[in-house]
């Protein structure tokens, strides 16, 4: 999984399911940045909800007819193009492009250093967020969610044994149902809300050259769809693929509207729209509660204190020199502790994403050293090279291209991208933003900041470098 696979999905949910005067896509899409190291990146996948199903109530004949036509479309070339122009839960995009998401500013707030800053306001989430939790880490139980929601909710009859039941949430209107792997690479969404065909639920957009395949559940039929838009980040569009790692199923059930989604692809095409078939009001999920291998809750994805157990002080004391620090961060950073190397003498701070964002250990890295009297050092300038010599320098320091950049007065180097292996050339330069390093030396010491995610870049860093005191 990563960072955009589900952007279309919390795009949906933050659009259609709240008050319409918040915005709340921002906020939800940094907490479903998922689980990453520093030395991986993401791509992408995606989501949203829903369009107006036709009903057609006629006479005798012209129902004869109808079927007859189906026949049409089910054994004709022509027949196929027009099932494929005419979709009951999806819009069809004009070519294979779209638009990216908008970049939202940041809002800056004021640092003291070393001081963790006030925890964030919440989003407004849910409306049973206070009691189920919010969309990645929803808690209630299937029976909780019965409870308060103003119709019939049903779960899968049938969950995948590689899965678990990790909780419910929504609103009355509105069940959002939640399954993961216990490594969390796969995960299953089903999302059921009362149909009402408005136009504000016509929101999910396939490519161009999405094949929309017709599959038989119960009585009726339900749309599915491999594939979704992806995009780089800081590109301005996004690229249908049909490789993409995402599969979706929507259909509807007397007057429920039901959508199922497979994040991952741990699950077949069959496996997948079986499951369709199997929901029911029996209490399944009871019977399955994650085990000891799998995380019930965010904070227990990774305890990331344990990498950074000391504070500002007391890392400092350490070291023997005085650590420099930002007074202004993005706020959704927090200060949450720091590390030493005793052997290279570098300091590493650690500012965390929101713990409000969800379950994630992305966040902000200050790494700071003194510069040696000779030779090469772990956060020396970037040097570029082939993939032959990355063992010849420290960790982070060979590149396939940086930039020089001033900083304020001092002139510094920034770099996207990483290395990553391949099976059949080695060690290849990937320049994906998604990963960004600034590095500069001032007054005996050498710095690197660096940051995986899209709501930050290379400017933001820079203002941070700027502002460290």
């Amino acid at each position: 999984m990563n960072e955009k696979q589900l952007n279309r999905v919390m795009r949906y949910l933050a659009d259609d399911l709240v008050a319409g005067d918040v915005d709340l896509w921002p906020a939800i899409e940094r907490r479903f940045e998922v689980n990453k190291t520093r030395t991986q990146k993401g791509s992408s996948p995606t989501f949203t909800l829903f369009v107006q199903k036709k009903r057609l109530h006629w006479v005798a004949i012209l129902t004869l007819a109808l079927l007859c036509g189906s026949m049409v479309l089910l054994f004709t070339p022509a027949g196929h193009a027009l099932a494929q122009s005419v979709l009951n839960f999806f819009i069809r995009n004009e070519s294979n492009t779209m638009p990216a998401p908008t970049e939202i500013p940041l809002v800056w707030v004021e640092q003291t250093p070393g001081v963790p800053a006030a925890t964030a306001t919440p989003w407004p989430g849910p409306d049973f967020s206070e009691e189920c939790g919010d969309y990645p880490a929803p808690r209630c139980t299937i029976s909780q969610i019965r409870s308060k929601a103003n119709f019939s909710v049903k779960e899968l009859g049938v969950i995948p044994a590689s899965m678990y039941f990790m909780g419910a949430t929504g609103g009355s209107d509105h069940v959002f149902i939640l399954y993961d792997t216990a490594d969390h690479s796969s995960i299953l969404i089903l999302i059921e809300q009362p149909w009402t065909g408005s136009s504000e639920q016509t929101r999910l957009v396939i490519g161009a050259s999405a094949i929309v395949e017709i599959v038989n559940i119960g009585s009726g039929t339900g749309e599915y769809v491999k594939g979704s838009f992806t995009y780089r980040s800081e590109e301005s569009l996004e690229h249908w693929d049909v490789d993409a790692d995402s599969q979706i199923l929507r259909w509807t059930e007397g007057v429920i509207f039901y959508q199922l989604e497979n994040f991952g692809m741990q699950l077949d095409r069959e496996t997948f729209v079986s499951l369709s078939n199997s929901l029911t009001t029996e209490p399944v999920s009871a019977r399955s509660t994650p085990g000891s291998e799998i995380s019930a809750t965010p904070t227990e994805y990774y305890d990331l204190q344990a990498d950074y157990p000391l504070t500002i002080a007391e890392a400092g004391k350490r070291t023997g020199f005085t650590l420099i620090q930002p007074s202004k961060l993005p706020g959704f950073l927090s200060l949450l502790g720091a590390s030493l190397e005793p052997d290279q003498g570098i300091v590493s701070i650690f500012y965390q994403l929101s713990q409000d964002m969800g379950p994630t250990t992305n966040g902000l890295v200050l790494e700071e050293q003194i510069i040696p009297s000779t030779g090469l050092y772990d956060l020396s300038g970037f040097i570029v090279g082939e993939n032959t010599e990355i063992d010849q320098y420290s960790p982070g320091t060979l590149v396939g291209a940086f930039e020089t950049v001033q900083i304020g007065e001092i002139t510094g180097q920034y770099v996207e991208g990483t290395w990553h292996g391949t099976d059949c050339c080695g060690w290849v330069w990937d320049a994906d933003p998604y990963l960004k390093r600034l590095r500069w030396q001032t007054n005996g010491m050498a710095f690197e900041l660096s940051y995986m995610g899209t709501d930050i870049t290379q400017e933001d860093l820079i203002t941070i470098a700027k502002s460290m005191k």
